[in-house]
This record gives C-alpha cells, sequence and structure tokens, in this order.
C-alpha cells in the first residue's frame, strides 16, 4: 500500500485544462473539480450534507458514521481513454488511518443525497493511508477510470469511507471550499475525434446551399464549416453542435461556384477534413407575384383569420404585416412558401385591424397585397332585469317578463364585458348590492335602471362594515341612475357606494353617475374610521403585495346629502400618508379621476376629501350645508399631486371651530390648483393650506369671496411655495374676518408663499389680518378698498382707489351670479396687476389673459368683440346654404350664428370657435327662405349683429332639350305649329307637346319621374323642371302623341343644375334611332298612332279611317299637324314602315 502526501512545497507540475472549448494535445493532463459532493451521517439519517464544506468522514463502532461522496463528470470532455487517472482529496484534519476510496452508482444528486436514500458503496477501487497531517492525498483510480471511459457512462461516482474504525472524524475540503477543492487528474490518451465523410452540398436557391455529411465520430465537441469561392482560399463560415449534420448556408450569391468542406472537433484537437463537395448556384429568380384576393374574418373577440391567393411559384414565404386603425403597419408573422392562411390572436375585442401580405425570395420582395379591414367581434350584449314585484329568481332575467327579484340573485352572478343589470323604476331592495365579475376596456358591465318612475333605492338598512354598493377588485363597471341610503338610528361604520382594490393590480374605469345618496348614517368624529363612513368612497385596502391604483374612475351628476361623516373620499387604507412619486406613493396613486358636476349638500364634515390623485381634476361641483356636526373644510386634498379643483361652489360651511372654508390644500399636495369657484356665507373663507414642508407650487388663483366669515386666506402649515393671486373678496360691513391669516399652526418650518393681483374690498371696520413673525410673504399689486385697518400690509404698488365693480355683493346662489364682481371701465384695478407666468390662460369668466397690461381681481377687463361683416349666404341644394363673413375682432371666444324662416323670429343654431368664419348649415328644405345673421361673442359679451343674409334654395333643377318632330318639321330647322279646327292649338311659338321620362339607368323600366303636358317650341327647344332630388344618372326618354318613343344614348348626370341634352345627332339616341331630315338636322320618327313602339299597318289603318270620315283638329292621325288628316299623313307612315321602324330603347 502506497503513503503519499503532497504538501503545498512539493505539488505535482500537469497541465490542467478547466475550460470546455480548448483544444487538449495527446497525453495532456487534464484536471477535474467535483460535479457534486457531500457527506452522509447516520445519526441525521434524513439531513442532506450536499452544500457542506468540509466533507466528514468516520466509522464508529456501533452507530456514529459518516462518508463521503465525490462525483466528477466527463461527459463533454472529449476523453475516450486514458492511461492515468489520480484522485486527490485534501484533507484539513487527518488522523492515522487507511482510506479506502469505492465506486458508486451515480444515481444521487448533491442537495438530494442523505444516509438513506443513499446509493451502497461497491468495490474498492484504490487504498491510501493518511498521516496525521493537513494536505492533499492521492489514489490511483485509473482503471476505474478506464473502465468508465470505455463504456457509455462517463460519470466517475466514489465513496470516501475508512478501512477501520477511526477514533476521530477526517475532515476533507469539499467543492464547496474556495481553495483545494478535490480533484481528478486524467491523462488522457485517445483524441481527436474521426472525420466526417460523404459531404454533399445542394443549391436550393442563388442565395440558400444546404450541406449534410455522416457524423462517423462519437467524440467531437462540433463540426466546423468552411468554404471557398471559385479557386480563392478556404474560410471558417459556422461552427455547429455535436450530433449536427447538417448546414444552411444562406449568405451565397447567384451564379457562384462554392466548394465545402467540414471537420469535426473536440478539445483535444481537430478531425481530418472531410471531402470536399462543390455546387454552382443558379440565376437569381425573378421577383415573386404580389399575393392576391387577401380576405380576414372575424372569428372571435380575439381572432381574425386571413386567407389570400398565392399568385407566385417561386416565393421563398410571407410576411404579414398589420395596424391598428389609422396607425402604422408593422410585421406580425413571416410564413413559409405555398402557406396561404393565417390567424391572428390575442387581438382587442371590437377593434378594426388591417392587414397586407407580400411574398418574398431571395431577390426580395414582392408588392403588397391588397389591403383587408375587419374588426374582432364585440362581446355580446346580454341585459338582466331585476324586479322586486312581479320578479322571480327562477326566471332567466332576460326580459322585462322573465325579470329575477332578488339582490340574492344579482350577488351571486359573475357578470362579463357587456352585460346590463338593469333595476325596475320605482321598486326598493333591502340589502346589498354587490355583484361579482368584470368587463372589459370598451365593454364595461352596466348597471342602469328601466321603465318610469323614481330611481331604484337600494336600502342598507342600517347595515354596517361595508357599502350598500359594493365592488372588491374588479374593473370596468358604470353604475347609474340608482337611489342608495343607509339610515339607523345611531351612527355606526356605514357607508353608501364603497368601490376597493387590495393587492390587485389596476382596477379602471368605474364610473358612478346619476346616483341619488342621501341618508348614510355613518360614524361622526375626527378619527380615520370616521372619516371612512361616506356618500361614496373609492379605497386602496392594501397593497404590500402588489401595486394597486384606480385608473380612470368618474363619479357625475351625483346628488349626495344628510351623510355622515364625508360626501365623497378617496383612500389607502393601509396607508396614504406619503409624499408624491415616492414609492410608497406611486404603489397606490389614483389615476385619470374626475368628480365632475355633483351636488353633495348636509354633510357632517367634509363633502370630499380626495387623496392619492395624481392629476385628475375636481370641477363643476355645489357643495353647501357642509361641517355641520364637526370642524372640516368643504374640500380638501392630501398626498395629490397636479391636481386641479375648479369651477365650485361652496356656501354655508357651519365648522363650529378652525376648518370651515371652500378649499383646503392639505398634506402633501404640491402642484394643485385651486382656481375659477365662487365660495360664500362660509363660517371660514376660500382657501387653507395646511400643507407640508416639500409641497410646492401650491396655486390659489381667479376665485371669488362673497360674504365669508372667518380666516378668508390661511397660510397654516408649513409651505414651499404657495401661490395666490387674482382673487376677488366681499367683506360686508356686518362681517369681522381675517382676510389673511398666518395661523402657525403644524409645526415648525418655512412658510413661503405670494399675495399678489388681488382685489379686497372690504366695508367692515373690524375685518383685520393677522401676521406671524417668520413667515416669508410678497405682497404685491393688490388693491384694497374701502376700510383700510390697522393692520392691512404694505404693498409696494398697492392700489387703494375704486374698483367700480359692476355690483359688488349681489353675488347669489350660483357660480354665475357673479356678473357684480366684474370691471367697469375706469376702474382702478384695469392694468395695475403684475404679469404671471402660467397663470391658466383665462380669468374667472374665461376671458383671456392678459388684455393690455394685467388687472387685478377675478375679472381681466376686456371690451366685447367686433361684429363681423360681409356675412353671405349661398344656396347648395337641395338642402344646404354655406355662410361666410368677415371676421374683425381679435379678441372673440367664437361666433353664434342665428337663422329665421320666412318673417319669423331668429334662433340659435350654432356656435362655431375663434377665427372661423364659414359655417354649412345642412338639411333645409327647399323653396323657403332663410335669413341669417352672426354674432362674435366673448366672455365681456357679444358683439352686435353682422349684416342679415337671406338666401333661397330653389326646389327644381332645369332640363333643357333639343327635339325635332318629323311629321312638323318643315325646314331649317323649324317646325309646323300643330292646328285643331279653331287654328294654332298652343298659343306663342309653342309648336306641340311632348311627354319626357328620366329612366333608371341600370334597370330602364323604372321610370324615376315623369312630367307630360311639356311645351315643345317651333325651333324643337323644351325646357323643364326636375326635382333637386334627381342627382343620379339617368336615360332621358321623350314621347310624343304620334311619334316613336326615343331615348338618349346614355344615361345623363343630373348633378348639376342646368342640364342641357340636344337630339341633334344620330349618335345622340339609343340605337341611333333618329331621321335625317335632309338638311342636316335630326328628327323623331312619326306615325306611331296607336303608341306601340311600331310604324306599321295599325297605324295606317287608323289614319286611313280618319281619311275615310274627313276627320279635322288635333288629332293623333294628323301626323303633319295641319289639322287635316289626308293621304299625305298616310303617306309618312307608309315610308317609315317599309323600313321597319320601332322604338328601341335599353
Amino acid at each position: 500500500m502506497k503513503n503519499i502526501l503532497v504538501r503545498k512545497s512539493c505539488i505535482l507540475l500537469y497541465t490542467a485544462i478547466i475550460l470546455s472549448g480548448i483544444l487538449v494535445p495527446a497525453n495532456a493532463q487534464v484536471v477535474f473539480n467535483p460535479s457534486a459532493d457531500s457527506y452522509i451521517h447516520d445519526v441525521n439519517a434524513n439531513v442532506n450534507y450536499g452544500t457542506a464544506n468540509p466533507l466528514l468522514v468516520k466509522k464508529g463502532t456501533a452507530s456514529n458514521f459518516r462518508k463521503a461522496y465525490i462525483k466528477f463528470d466527463l461527459t463533454t470532455s472529449g476523453i475516450t481513454a486514458a492511461s492515468s487517472a489520480i484522485l486527490r482529496i485534501y484533507a484539513t484534519t487527518s488522523l492515522a488511518v487507511d482510506m479506502n476510496i469505492h465506486q458508486v452508482s451515480d444515481a444521487w444528486t448533491e442537495l438530494g443525497i442523505t444516509w438513506n436514500n443513499a446509493p451502497a458503496e461497491g468495490t474498492i477501487v484504490a487504498t491510501t493511508s493518511l498521516l496525521a497531517a493537513a494536505g492533499y492525498y492521492e489514489w490511483d483510480i485509473t482503471s476505474y477510470v478506464q473502465s468508465q471511459l470505455a463504456g457509455s457512462d462517463k460519470i466517475i461516482s466514489v465513496v470516501v469511507y475508512s478501512a477501520t474504525v477511526t477514533s476521530g472524524t477526517i475532515n476533507f475540503t469539499s467543492r464547496e471550499a474556495a481553495t483545494n477543492k478535490p480533484e481528478l487528474v486524467v491523462t488522457a490518451t485517445s483524441t481527436t475525434p474521426a472525420a466526417p465523410s460523404n459531404l454533399s452540398a445542394t443549391a436550393f436557391s442563388s442565395g440558400h446551399v444546404d450541406l449534410s455529411w455522416t457524423d462517423n465520430s462519437d467524440s467531437e465537441t462540433g463540426f466546423r464549416v468552411e468554404r471557398k469561392t471559385g479557386s480563392g482560399t478556404y474560410g471558417e463560415i459556422a461552427v455547429v453542435g455535436s450530433n449536427v449534420a447538417s448546414y444552411s448556408d444562406l449568405t451565397t450569391s447567384a451564379n457562384t461556384t462554392y466548394t465545402y468542406r467540414v471537420r469535426a472537433y473536440n478539445t483535444f484537437g481537430n478531425s481530418d477534413y472531410s471531402n470536399e463537395a462543390s455546387v454552382t448556384t443558379p440565376a437569381p429568380p425573378p421577383l415573386p407575384l404580389a399575393p392576391t384576393g387577401l380576405v380576414v374574418t372575424p372569428v372571435s373577440q380575439t381572432q381574425l383569420d386571413l386567407g389570400w391567393v398565392d399568385a407566385s411559384s417561386n416565393e421563398e414565404g410571407f410576411k404579414i404585416e398589420r395596424k391598428t386603425g389609422s396607425g402604422s403597419y408593422s410585421e406580425i408573422a413571416s410564413l413559409g412558401p405555398n402557406i396561404t392562411s393565417y390567424s391572428n390572436t390575442g387581438l382587442t375585442a371590437n377593434t378594426a385591424y388591417t392587414y397586407r401580405v407580400y411574398a418574398y425570395n431571395v431577390s426580395g420582395n414582392s408588392a403588397y397585397s391588397n389591403e383587408a379591414t375587419a374588426s374582432t367581434l364585440s362581446p355580446p350584449q346580454i341585459t338582466y332585469y331585476i324586479d322586486a314585484l312581479n320578479g322571480s329568481d327562477g326566471n332567466t332575467g332576460l326580459s322585462e317578463v322573465t325579470a329575477w327579484k332578488t339582490l340574492t340573485k344579482v350577488n351571486a352572478t359573475t357578470f362579463s364585458a357587456n352585460n346590463r343589470i338593469l333595476f325596475k323604476a320605482g321598486q326598493v331592495w333591502t340589502g346589498r348590492l354587490y355583484p361579482k365579475g368584470s368587463g372589459s376596456a370598451g365593454f364595461p358591465i352596466i348597471i342602469d335602471m328601466y321603465g318610469s318612475g323614481n330611481k331604484p333605492l337600494i336600502d342598507g338598512n342600517g347595515m354596517t362594515g361595508t357599502g350598500v354598493v359594493y365592488l372588491y377588485n374588479q374593473q370596468y363597471w358604470e353604475i347609474n341612475n340608482l337611489e342608495v341610503t343607509n339610515d339607523a338610528a345611531v351612527g355606526d361604520d356605514r357607508r353608501g357606494v364603497r368601490i376597493e382594490a387590495e393587492n390587485y393590480g389596476t382596477a379602471n374605469h368605474i364610473y358612478l353617475r346619476n346616483l341619488n345618496i342621501h341618508n348614510i348614517k355613518g360614524s361622526i368624529g375626527q378619527n380615520r374610521s370616521d372619516k371612512r363612513t361616506s356618500g361614496i368612497g373609492y379605497a386602496i385596502v392594501d397593497a404590500s403585495t402588489t401595486d394597486t391604483h384606480f385608473n380612470d374612475i368618474l363619479v357625475e351628476n351625483c346628488v349626495i346629502t344628510s351623510c355622515d361623516n364625508q360626501g365623497i373620499i378617496t383612500e389607502c387604507v393601509t396607508d396614504d400618508g406619503f409624499d408624491p412619486y415616492t414609492p410608497q406613493w406611486n404603489a397606490i396613486k389614483i389615476t385619470n379621476a374626475v368628480i365632475r358636476n355633483n351636488t353633495i349638500s348636509d354633510i357632517s364634515k367634509n363633502a370630499m376629501i380626495i387623496r392619492l390623485f395624481e392629476g385628475g381634476v375636481v370641477e363643476h361641483n355645489v357643495c353647501f350645508n357642509t361641517a355641520t356636526a364637526i370642524t372640516g373644510n368643504t374640500i380638501f386634498s392630501a398626498s395629490c399631486s397636479g391636481t386641479v379643483f375648479q369651477y365650485n361652489e361652496g356656501y354655508n360651511n357651519l365648522s363650529p371651530d378652525y376648518d370651515g372654508s371652500l378649499y383646503d390644500a392639505d398634506l402633501r399636495s404640491p402642484n394643485t390648483y385651486w382656481q375659477y369657484s365662487y365660495s360664500h356665507d362660509n363660517a371660514h373663507g376660500l382657501f387653507w393650506t395646511c400643507t407640508v414642508q416639500a409641497d410646492v407650487n401650491v396655486v390659489c388663483r381667479y376665485n371669488i369671496s362673497q360674504n365669508d366669515h372667518g380666516n378668508i386666506f390661511c397660510i397654516n402649515y408649513p409651505v414651499n411655495s404657495c401661490f395666490v393671486y387674482n382673487n376677488t373678496v366681499y367683506v360686508p360691513s356686518t362681517l369681522s374676518p381675517l382676510i389673511i391669516s398666518e395661523r402657525n399652526n403644524g409645526g415648525s418650518g418655512a412658510r413661503v408663499y405670494s399675495f399678489k393681483n388681488n382685489l379686497i374690498y372690504n366695508l367692515s371696520s373690524s375685518a383685520a389680518y393677522d401676521w406671524t413673525s417668520g413667515y416669508s410673504r410678497t405682497i404685491d399689486y393688490n388693491c384694497f378698498y374701502g376700510v383700510h385697518p390697522s393692520t392691512e400690509p404694505s404693498d409696494p404698488h398697492k392700489v387703494t382707489g375704486d374698483p367700480k365693480l359692476a355690483g359688488a355683493g349681489t353675488g347669489g346662489t350660483g357660480i354665475g351670479s357673479v356678473n357684480g364682481y366684474k370691471l367697469l371701465s375706469g376702474s382702478s384695478c384695469i392694468n395695475k396687476g403684475t404679469s404671471i407666468s402660467n397663470n391658466g390662460g383665462f380669468d374667472y369668466w374665461g376671458n383671456p389673459l392678459y388684455n393690455g397690461l394685467p388687472d387685478i381681481g377675478a375679472h381681466e377687463y376686456t371690451l366685447p368683440p367686433l361684429a363681423p361683416s360681409v356675412l353671405t349666404a349661398t344656396a347648395v341644394p337641395p338642402s344646404q346654404v354655406n355662410l361666410s363673413w368677415t371676421d374683425n375682432s381679435s379678441n372673440e371666444l367664437g361666433f353664434r350664428i342665428e337663422r329665421k324662416e320666412g318673417s319669423g323670429t331668429y334662433s340659435e343654431i350654432a356656435v362655431v370657435s375663434a377665427n372661423v368664419n364659414t359655417y354649412s348649415n345642412t338639411g333645409l328644405t327647399p323653396g323657403i327662405a332663410y335669413t341669417y345673421r352672426v354674432t362674435a361673442y366673448s366672455a365681456a359679451g357679444n358683439s352686435a349683429y353682422s349684416n342679415e343674409a337671406s338666401v333661397t334654395i330653389a326646389a327644381f333643377k332645369t332640363l333643357n332639350l333639343g327635339v325635332l318632330i318629323e311629321g312638323l318639321y318643315l325646314t331649317n330647322g323649324t317646325m309646323r305649329k300643330a292646328q285643331d279646327s279653331s287654328g294654332d292649338h298652343y298659343p306663342g311659338n309653342v309648336a306641340d307637346q311632348i311627354t319626357v321620362e328620366l329612366h333608371n339607368s341600370s334597370s330602364y323600366s323604372v321610370i324615376e319621374y315623369s312630367a307630360p303636358g311639356v311645351n315643345l317650341s317651333t325651333a324643337g327647344n323644351s325646357s323643364l323642371q326636375v326635382p333637386y332630388t334627381k342627382s343620379g344618372s339617368y336615360y332621358i326618354t321623350v314621347r310624343h302623341r304620334n311619334s316613336i318613343e326615343t331615348c338618349s344614348a346614355i344615361p345623363v348626370s343630373f348633378s348639376a343644375t342646368t342640364i342641357n341634352y340636344n337630339f341633334d345627332a344620330v349618335s345622340k339616341a339609343y340605337g341611333n334611332n333618329l331621321k335625317p331630315s335632309g338638311d342636316g338636322k335630326w328628327l323623331i320618327y312619326s306615325g306611331d298612332v296607336n303608341q306601340d313602339g311600331v310604324l306599321d299597318f295599325a297605324d295606317m289603318l287608323s289614319v286611313d279611317n280618319d281619311i275615310s270620315s274627313s276627320a279635322s283638329g288635333y288629332l293623333a292621325t294628323d301626323i303633319d299637324g295641319n289639322g287635316i288628316v289626308n293621304i299625305l299623313d298616310l303617306d309618312v307612315i307608309d315610308v317609315s314602315s317599309s323600313l321597319f321602324i320601332f322604338s328601341v330603347t335599353p
């Protein structure tokens, strides 16, 4: 037995190759580290020690055994034979003992092996005596490794175990150690792989050559493909993996000879080359023909199927491009040759997609196919009806007569996109409405009412802890036209409508419209739980595992009254006290929110608490009788950024203590805008700030305050920058407000604000201003009019003259009732303000900013626009009038167009934008006289009217015909006047009358219009009126009492207002059915006495009978129109009948 201790001072020198892909020369030594190692322990028989370092080995007497398992993977080494294989393991703690190496099955894994599942050790393949010293020890396992390399299994798996009982534990470093890992040192004798053979090359096209060969080796790492062009030199063009025997060269050119060779390689080197294979590529093919007949067929809401005709025989494939709506094309698929269909899946419902296809080959691309457009299918609209009196939950619910009955049925149903849930008007349901499911983009689930009468009532009957109407982790809902109540004797956690999302992602498109929410008996107080009881609430319950948002929410046209504690709230229940754009806020923010046109009254605390908005708008709401039980501002924000509060009215806030204003920019409200609103008769005033130091750009502008009682502008908590400008404040003599209050609550920190261009109209001797040291304020360009208290601030550009308001103090209820606060000519405030950037662009009334220099107050004085002039009205038959005028103003917001009919009164018919000077009035009636006038308008009022312009639309078009009748024709283009027994049958120059017909251009038998009794002059001219509705193309047919029906050669367009057509050449009649006159004219054949369309014996017989009876007068048998039936009339028919003349029509 050999005892070997290899210390660091005498390490064996060898070539260590451990990177795959490096070529190894013959007889080189290769060092392998383990692919897996572990030890097992009988005491902890189910424990795995796969990641342990060191590996422990111990042989006890009865128990406490430890064995080390090590595995080396030689499968990708390329080594097929070896002359030597030495296993080296480093012992860190050793004993003098013999240590055996056993071969063992490799059916174990490093992280799975335990004492209970370890494979049993097999034959001992080597033994080495260890010393009581640290260092590498070696075992010669050459025979075992050679046997493994000779077979198919090139995994070397061993167990290290003591030959005798040990007094302690031997520690070997594992592969997890930083240094001195176990090693298997193999001296390789079999190296490079066998050469491939039978290489062949086939030209598929001018740009495509396919290679194939025979793989004669079982030890290659891969194959190297080389190519030369003509008689040039070889260069490597590709490397492919082991067991691969083909390659496609897609880089060739047309009409070129290429020669290829291939060789195998592994870590020991390259094989010999294969045989060479040469091929000449063909000439480039012509471009493929474009595919035709592309059609797109809807299959489902998410799939469209395409089909086309393959018009080419030489394409290499097809590429499909798609665009959505009017967007741009992009490639969505590439298909092989001879494929003529494709299914496009994963699409959006009810969306139009347009496709085109082209073929391609090595020479390039074909032209595109035709475009084809189709829309995916829409979800089917399914409507469910609920009738509390006559319904039954056993019904289908799909019609009014098969309606459901209860909320239980609705709440148990999962609805889907495009479903409607309709409650019957005038009926009452008690309990909670909580339907399940979600809609989809463009196809929300809609709750609404059907029938007439009061809105359906959902009565919570005092239920607590959730909403009477409730949605949870749902999206795409619209809830309309419900009445909701939840009353009780004592307040508690009650809500009206509650929308919640919890670890959900984004809940999109939840709209609440036209709801009547009242008597929500919630909890009154200042705690957050109290503020959760509300008429309407959107709440993110939790977002700890998934960011959760509301997006696209709308509360519109709702009436909310008699609610404790709040009207409308948005919140995150777990915590929403985050600065905007911090990670926490980004995880719960609310986007694209609109709160609009709601009426909120009789609220215990706040009408609205708006939290977490990114952007969004709160506008056109009316809030009154708020804070009826506890202090609170009417509308306040928190943790919002970029939100706009505008066109709101708030009055009768009854707050018994602090707060009590219309607006409050509360904690974390940067970049919020409070504008164009009307505050009056509130316990405090217009605007408070309860901000934080980081809040910037808090803007209060162009608002009106009238008769507010307390702190009108309250700069309270720290703020980085607040801008108060162009507000108008009216203080009557009976009130004692603090017009500006530096209340100084909210802790330490700078309070930075500016107060500019504001108009303070103060009639109270007890009104005051409250200043606090430490504030950083800029007060400038304001008007302080009326009583000047001692605390009135200094102002470098102070204005104290009469602002000349149109009616100070006359504002009523309604945001539009404050025209009394407009400036009149001569006001001290006109052009006396300072310019402010990013000012919103408009004053309170919508006048653009600025008209000259800025004005002070909420009104930018502007003269009404100049009147437009040169109004013209042009008829465009049959039903349109086009107007145009001269725009003489530069400050109009638009134009108002008025119209009257006949001698009636004017009414407005349209409003167009500024700088527009044309309008088309459609849908009018021909024959009526319309008169128009136009006025320009702006927020300052209307201009004078323009001139009037009148027009009447003609009801008819004019058709002018040129027709000569054979029987009446004399000479030189003139005709005889038809005679009767008294002389001329018609007055003036009328020769006779004809019937004119307009025939359908596609179906001649259909007569679109007929005009009998049309006068025909002796010169062959005829004119008639045709209704303007006839605007297509028609065959013109002329009928005469004793002549052949004659038709125009082609359909004639009637798109113009005047149509001219002359039968003055043989080609002008259908079938050339005209008779030459002999003097260059063309005539309609006469003699069809019985109007059967043929000149024949029957017509002659009629004339002969009248000759026999000496008939005279205005008769059909009087062909020449002289009033006498004689042989001359018979001669006309006789000549034409011999020529077989008959009518010719389409």
